[in-house]
């Protein structure tokens, strides 16, 4: 970079701030967060502490805040490597230029860049729902190549491997590759799955979908599937990912992207229903209603009602899940009444559930099991079978009684709590007799003096007694 900028080199907004993020460098935190659509910013910032600043600039919206006491940024950077390329370059001007003197400042700020987004699915084992972290980017978009560090930062073994193996025609762009940064890995990607990710130019031609216009490339999609390095296969496409880690490692800062999946190419189908009703909660009176069965058979999610008569049924919920699931809620985008909200699958439950049995050192068990475990903790908080089968929907209180052999452990508590009943009506029985005492001391009659001592002895005599 020039030891001076020039006014048309770098841009300011009147206020001084970079001219497109508008960003002042004193509220920028080192850990941004970067999402494509602006109204995915105030649903994260929603979770936030503290809100400390907030911009809007077109599609460019931020929020800066503190979450947990720590300092966090979340950005919107819009679609495409052309957005990335304006944001991450200005996210840099932030932290390592003075805006005052348009110089560089003389020491380097790194910063923290992970997007946070959404991508399509290249391997029949990814479903929707799934979370996948770019170990590898693959740009197939040309935008690197505009910077002179691209040839020294370039992945030479990944990228000659992929143009030779696809079979990339010479007139598209050259590709170009880069891995992610080795410590957001290690902190951010653990149980995720990982793979490599094709950053297109674009959403339709560019990512092999066609709608009028014929492609290029039939069956590009076909030989990206069966193209892996390093052990990591091609997992996804999506539009931003190369260029952020271009640009980022090429300016020294630390870049990771972690995408949800939405659409399944492999099976031609971009998912619309993949979020559980809304319309089921109440929480007004905080009840949900179960009325629905999921299932995912070959290939397709197949939603029938329950088994049973039994398990359909309105259960209240407690406090805390209720003002969870508004919180929930509150984070969904353009969300309408009958839309299916948990994205997770049977696959990353099961991958959850192992991995946090292993880090806890808890004993491995089913995901059904914890059904079994929630029937166990409400017969120990003492519920009666009639009541924990109304709740779990058991057809037949039978049912319930197969946890019989739980029950008995309730037995130490119950003769416990006798004795302690017991014990408050002898406690009672006392304080009577000693009312009727005091009572016989007030409204004795006068009489002489020997008398009243014979009266004291007689009594202390009872009392002893």
């Amino acid at each position: 970079m020039q030891s001076h900028l020039k006014d048309s080199e770098l841009v300011l907004a009147p206020d001084g701030t970079p001219y497109h993020i508008r960003i002042n460098p004193q509220t920028l935190s080192d850990n941004v967060i970067l999402v494509g659509d602006p109204a995915r910013v105030g649903l994260i910032a929603r979770r936030f502490d503290k809100v400390i600043s907030q911009t809007s600039n077109r599609e460019i919206v931020s929020c800066t805040g503190t979450y947990k006491g720590k300092p966090l940024t979340v950005l919107s950077t819009g679609m495409g490597v052309g957005c990335i390329d304006i944001v991450v370059t200005e996210l840099d001007v932030c932290a390592n230029v003075d805006l005052a003197t348009r110089t560089l400042k003389p020491r380097h700020r790194i910063l923290n860049l992970i997007r946070i987004g959404t991508c399509g699915s290249l391997q029949e084992d990814l479903n929707v729902g799934d979370c996948i972290v770019s170990r590898y980017a693959i740009g197939t978009d040309g935008l690197a190549y505009y910077y002179k560090d691209m040839e020294r930062i370039n992945c030479d073994e990944l990228t000659e491997k992929f143009v030779k193996q696809v079979q990339w025609k010479e007139k598209l762009p050259t590709p170009y590759a880069l891995e992610a940064d080795n410590d957001l890995l290690q902190r951010l990607a653990a149980g995720l799955k990982q793979g490599i990710t094709i950053t297109a130019a674009g959403f339709y031609g560019p990512q092999a979908r066609r709608i009028r216009l014929p492609l290029a490339d039939e069956t590009i999609d076909e030989r990206l599937k069966n193209f892996s390095y390093n052990g990591f296969k091609v997992t996804n496409y999506e539009m931003e990912t190369s260029a952020l880690y271009a640009l980022g490692t090429m300016l020294r800062h630390r870049t990771l992207t972690i995408c949800n999946v939405i659409a399944g190419r492999t099976e031609g189908k971009f998912s619309k229903d993949y979020h559980k009703s809304m319309e089921d909660f109440d929480f007004e009176k905080n009840t949900v209603r179960i009325n629905k069965s999921y299932q995912r058979l070959q290939g397709q999610d197949v939603i029938t009602t329950p088994k049973t008569p039994k398990s359909n049924r309105t259960i209240k919920l407690p406090k805390f899940l209720a003002e969870e699931m508004q919180e929930y809620f509150a984070m969904l985008y353009d969300q309408k009444p009958t839309d299916r909200i948990f994205l997770v699958t049977k696959s990353f439950l099961h991958h959850e559930m192992e991995r946090g049995c292993r880090l806890s050192g808890v004993k491995k068990i089913r995901i059904h099991d914890l059904r079994h475990s929630h029937i166990s903790h409400l017969i120990d908080l003492g519920f009666s079978a009639v009541a924990i089968a109304d709740r779990v929907g058991h057809e037949s209180i039978d049912i319930t009684y197969r946890y019989s052999h739980l029950f008995p452990s309730k037995q130490v508590a119950m003769a416990d709590r006798l004795d302690a009943v017991n014990a408050s009506f002898e406690d009672c029985e006392e304080q009577d007799d000693d009312a009727d005492i005091m009572q016989a001391e007030e409204t004795a009659p006068m009489i002489d003096m020997d008398a009243a001592a014979e009266k004291i002895i007689s009594i202390d005599k009872y009392k002893a007694v």
